[in-house]
C-alpha cells in the first residue's frame, strides 16, 4: 500500500497535463486482471495450471508485459531484456524502471536505458 500511495504519473502528449493512477485505480486494474484466466479454454486450463509446470504462467506474463500500455520490470534480467526487445519492436516504449523518488525527480528519471539510451539490440534491428 505504501508504494500505491505514491501515485504514478506521466505527462500526456505535448499538453503537459498529467495522467495519474492512485491506489483505487490500481486495485480495480488488478481485480480485473483476474478475468484473464477466462480467455483460456477450460479443457486446456487444467493441463497448464495443475501440471506443476509454470510454462503457461511464463508465457502469459510475457504476453501481458509485452502488450500492456506500460511495463515496469520488477527485476533486471533476461525476462526484462526480452520484454523490452519485444516492446521496442512493436513501438511500445513506455518502460519505466523503479528507483528512489526525490522531490527533484521527473518521469524521465525512470525511463529504461533501453529506451532513453537506445542501448538494446532491438534498436539496431527495428528503429
Amino acid at each position: 500500500m505504501d508504494i500505491l500511495e505514491k501515485k504514478g504519473c506521466q505527462r500526456e502528449g505535448g499538453t503537459g497535463t498529467k495522467s495519474c493512477y492512485g491506489p483505487l485505480e490500481i486495485g480495480v486494474f488488478l481485480r480485473n486482471m483476474s478475468a484473464l484466466e477466462g480467455i483460456m479454454p477450460a479443457d486446456k486450463k487444467g493441463k497448464f495450471l495443475k501440471s506443476g509446470s509454470s510454462d503457461f504462467e511464463k508465457a502469459l506474463d510475457f504476453h501481458i508485459c509485452s502488450h500492456s500500455d506500460v511495463f515496469v520490470p520488477a527485476i533486471s534480467g533476461l525476462f526484462y531484456a526480452n520484454v523490452a526487445g519485444k516492446r521496442i519492436a512493436s513501438g511500445k516504449t513506455q518502460i519505466f524502471v523503479p528507483a528512489a523518488v526525490t522531490s527533484s525527480s521527473s518521469i524521465t528519471d525512470f525511463i529504461s536505458s533501453y529506451i532513453s539510451k537506445k542501448n538494446h539490440l532491438a534498436h539496431s534491428c527495428f528503429c
